[in-house]
């Protein structure tokens, strides 16, 4: 590692027109191809006679995680990626008010291509303000930062950065993505990337989500488009979708057949039925068909089905009972940890 890098320290002045208090954002480019570069990707400008704290004093990171759905031909021609970052709230810093939690993320995204080509740079500001009931909902769903591009096909990373005002707390992601062709070649369907979701608009449909662990208690749903089904003699698609959910192990265990929503249609939304499954990691796989050309299309996604209440326990030990503590610990899936300590108060 030490002998494939180099370390530069580059500096400037800012324009004395420069707002402080705002992110300022920062770009380093490389004339030579082939190289990648590790830079902050901007900074706060204090204001007259403000002191800046150091970075010790800002507290751990944003926590992050983000996903990218493909949804489609766009109308310029290329194709629309819905990029969907989520916050962390437990990792914010801001003070609440009578339970209500108010604060300000700004984000910066670039988006480059791997083989190399002109970035996009999308920079916004997110006002949050969650109330009690919102924030215990929030804290498993985390706060969504979502964006749309239009892009052309290849591969492509994303560096992402949300930095919360006025702590200076951020965080920071990369991922990289694939965009396929807006149109599928001859005789062959596309699919946008499925949403998998127990998080739903208030018109019904599946919002996208950047996790893929979800709870046995809430209703999990999965949605997608087909694009380039036959449509020929002014006949609508005929399509068809087959989804198999499937142990680790490889074990089906769930199995259906879906028709899209309406007749003729090209949109498919339907639930999984997940409530009598034991928590652990499974696969969902899907089969979708245009029975009119023949033309088959698959995707396959991992997701994990999380355990309710208390997952692991710990106690002192001792106890004539142990044997029949563990044995329903075994059956309940929960780890157990013996202290051999144990603490009196009278």
């Amino acid at each position: 590692v030490e002998a494939s890098h180099s370390y530069y320290l580059l500096g400037f002045e800012p324009d004395a027109s420069a707002r402080p208090g705002r992110l300022r954002s920062v770009s380093v480019k490389l004339a030579r191809k082939g190289l990648e570069v590790h830079a902050r990707a901007g900074y706060y400008l204090s204001r007259p006679g403000e002191k800046t704290a150091p970075a010790e004093a800002q507290g751990p990171p944003l926590g992050l995680r983000v996903s990218t759905f493909v949804r489609g031909p766009s109308t310029s021609g290329q194709v629309t990626v819905r990029l969907v970052a989520e916050c962390d709230p437990a990792t914010l810093a801001s003070p609440s008010t009578a339970g209500v939690l108010t604060t300000t993320l700004e984000s910066t995204v670039d988006v480059r291509p791997v083989e190399g080509g002109e970035a996009r740079k999308l920079e916004y500001s997110s006002q949050v303000k969650l109330a009690p009931d919102q924030r215990r909902l929030v804290a498993e769903t985390w706060v969504p930062l979502v964006r749309d591009l239009d892009l052309a096909p290849g591969a492509y990373e994303a560096r992402i950065v949300v930095t919360e005002t006025p702590s200076g707390r951020s965080g920071t992601l990369r991922h990289r993505f694939e965009v396929p062709p807006p149109q599928p070649a001859a005789g062959a369907i596309l699919l946008s990337t499925p949403v998998i979701s127990d998080i739903f608009r208030a018109d019904g449909s599946a919002r996208e989500v950047a996790r893929l662990r979800f709870s046995r208690t809430r209703p999990v749903e999965c949605a997608f488009d087909v694009f380039g089904a036959t449509t020929g003699d002014g006949k609508p698609p005929r399509l068809a979708a087959r989804w198999t959910l499937r142990s680790v192990a490889g074990e089906d265990l769930r199995t259906g057949e879906e028709r899209p929503r309406s007749e003729g249609g090209a949109s498919f939304a339907f639930a999984l039925p997940l409530n009598e499954l034991p928590p652990g990691e499974y696969s969902l796989s899907l089969r979708v068909s245009d029975l009119a050309s023949g033309a088959v299309a698959t995707f396959e996604e991992p997701m994990e089905l999380a355990a309710e209440g208390p997952t692991a326990i710990i106690q002192p030990g001792g106890s004539v009972k142990d044997e029949e503590v563990v044995k329903a610990a075994d059956e309940l899936g929960l780890s157990m940890v013996f202290t051999d300590k144990r603490h009196f108060k009278h």
